[in-house]
């Protein structure tokens, strides 16, 4: 019921305090923890991440995809590299979340994460407009020296990442 008050007060544009929304994502109550998390989109801080990145690895879908959902919507407060606990689970559905919070980043960092995960079926939303940066072209080259794609797909990635071949 009081999970039901807090979706009317957001649905109306009620502004909550800050302070109010964390006590809601991190209760214990399932339905006011979602409710929160939901709330705390584009207002997390960076201290938050780690807690939020347990609770990707959680074993409640709707709350690991709502705490997702908080991180993908505040991109400069973590890194690819702070999701090495997930991408290196030996639980498929924690690399997957992993992989699906990595992919939000967009641009190359989108290709990056589906070389890793091994995703390469079909044709790659490969960034058109911009090249990668020095460091994304480098692991761009180590991802494909690693992987056994058709000679294609690796000649498409590396012309547009500007990789001499």
């Amino acid at each position: 019921m009081r999970a039901r008050a807090y979706v009317g007060l957001a649905e109306t544009g009620t502004e909550l305090d800050r302070s109010e929304i964390v006590g809601l994502a991190r209760s214990a109550d399932l339905p006011l923890k979602k409710i929160g998390l939901a709330l705390l989109r584009g207002k997390a801080i960076a201290s938050e991440v780690p807690w939020l990145l347990r609770e990707m690895a959680g074993d409640h879908s709707r709350v690991a995809r709502l705490a997702g959902e908080v991180l993908s919507s505040s991109p400069q407060l973590w890194s690819p590299a702070d999701l090495a606990v997930l991408k290196g689970s030996p639980e498929t559905v924690l690399r997957r979340r992993g992989w699906w919070l990595h992919r939000s980043r967009g641009g190359w960092e989108a290709v990056i994460a589906d070389l890793e995960f091994g995703e390469v079926r079909g044709r790659l939303a490969l960034p058109m407009y911009f090249q990668p940066t020095d460091v994304q072209r480098q692991r761009i080259v180590d991802l494909l020296s690693t992987l056994s794609l058709d000679r294609h797909k690796v000649s498409e990635i590396a012309f547009a990442a500007g990789i001499p071949g």
